[in-house]
């Protein structure tokens, strides 16, 4: 039995509940009733005497933002957030004195991003007692290793993915009040508007949507504009003069593409030691965007089915270039809309798909260029795989969709039902009992 033990309702805190997304205690976006089979205790007021014997799980989801700001040279400041978590931790640790605690910081809306390493070692070294476990959905590279190194040195700290954003674009679309909403993608739109020009809607081999320029889709924007004539394309990025006119009128959105830009370009930089390609990418930079169903960056794009009709294969984006298994919506859309698809970016998004019951088409398509180590390699392999496929014959292909099928189906009924959420919260709470033990 676990005690999911809460300071206020269902919330440590009222700035814990008014970050970036809406806020879901951990008890919801698991859908621990419905999917548990984890025996739990909520208590959602702060009152230790409704504790009943077993470990407590204190939920922190600080959805990613800051919590320190921390250097090569160590901690900067304490952000507020991180002030609150600090709150939180030691008025709990004063509270409950009999019972084992269990701080879950952790991010239902992103990877876990490593940029407060000591200020979790700091308050392991502090609470030594307690155990923390650190959570996202998958797992970006670190900025400084060496920091990193001093929160691993802490045997009281364990990191355990879990596909938390899974968990929550699921429980708004199939069980919330927000399950009408266009967030995410929106299943309603099943026929193009009238006035949708043809090369839109006309039969296709494959789906390339990419809306935010990320470091791996520069690079597979640069190797698949050579040749669209099989591709159904969008990107929302250009360098030309006229575009970044354009979109000052949106001066939050502007500022946040041009800095998204230049990380991006600045990775491939850090990656690719190809001059020839890096001057072809930059040239490829200054052409128009590529527009399909959304206006521009102030669209956050909520692809509608239609979109998907037509198209053979759905090539897909991964949400980070680099780091381990985040996934997201991008790689749940085409199971709605029961197209199969190959991603590309990070390493580990096949496995931890994988791990939950899905069927990635590991024994249709050739995945190899998912294990590649260098993001360029796995960018441009896939880009390979995807010009094999391009060659096939249509008896070919036909016969290729119907290999594909009993995935999609197996996909479709899984997603729908929820059914993935099983084994989530079974291998979630099973690496965290072992941790913890």
């Amino acid at each position: 039995m676990y005690n999911i033990y809460y300071l206020q309702d269902h919330c440590q805190s009222d700035l814990l509940k008014n970050l970036n997304q809406v806020y879901l205690p951990l008890e919801t976006i698991c859908q621990l009733n419905k999917f548990g089979q984890i025996s739990h205790n909520v208590i959602s007021d702060g009152d230790v005497s409704k504790l009943v014997d077993g470990d407590v799980i204190v939920p922190i989801d600080y959805q990613s933002n800051k919590l320190s700001f921390e250097d090569r040279n160590g901690i900067n400041s304490i952000t507020p957030l991180g002030e609150e978590v600090t709150k939180i931790i030691e008025t709990i640790n004063s509270k409950i004195t009999t019972h084992k605690k269990i701080f879950l910081l952790y991010t239902s809306t992103e990877p876990y991003y490593n940029e407060n390493n000591l200020f979790i070692a700091e308050l392991a070294n502090k609470y030594k007692e307690c155990f923390f476990i650190m959570s996202g959905s998958g797992e970006i590279p670190n900025r400084y290793e060496h920091n990193f190194a001093k929160l691993k040195q802490c045997n009281n700290v364990k990191i355990i993915f879990k596909l938390w954003y899974f968990d929550r674009v699921h429980y708004i679309k199939e069980y919330s009040e927000f399950k009408d909403s266009p967030r995410h993608f929106i299943e309603t739109q099943t026929e193009a508007p009238d006035e949708t020009p043809e090369y839109m809607t006309c039969g296709n081999k494959f789906l390339l949507t990419m809306r935010n320029p990320r470091a791996h889709r520069l690079i597979m924007s640069t190797l698949i504009e050579s040749n669209l004539s099989s591709v159904r394309y969008s990107r929302l990025w250009s360098l030309q003069p006229w575009w970044l006119d354009n979109i000052k009128e949106n001066s939050n959105e502007y500022q946040y593409q041009v800095n998204m830009l230049s990380v991006a370009i600045k990775e491939v930089l850090d990656d690719v030691d190809n001059p020839k390609f890096v001057n072809q990418m930059m040239h490829t930079l200054y052409k128009p965007p590529h527009k399909l169903d959304m206006v521009g960056f102030q669209d956050k794009g909520h692809p509608p089915e239609w979109l998907y009709k037509n198209i053979n294969i759905a090539i897909i984006a991964s949400g980070e270039p680099n780091g381990w298994g985040y996934a997201d919506e991008k790689q749940m859309i085409p199971m709605y809309y029961k197209v199969p698809y190959i991603t590309f970016g990070s390493k580990g998004v096949y496995e931890e798909m994988e791990k939950i019951g899905f069927d990635v088409y590991r024994d249709v398509f050739d995945l190899s260029f998912s294990q590649q180590d260098t993001m360029f390699d796995r960018v441009e392999w896939c880009y390979l795989t995807i010009k094999e496929l391009e060659t096939l014959s249509i008896d070919d292909m036909v016969a290729l969709l119907k290999k594909c099928q009993p995935a999609i189906d197996k996909n479709y009924k899984h997603i729908k039902s929820g059914n993935f959420r099983h084994f989530s919260n079974r291998n979630f709470f099973k690496e965290l009992n072992n941790a913890c033990s």
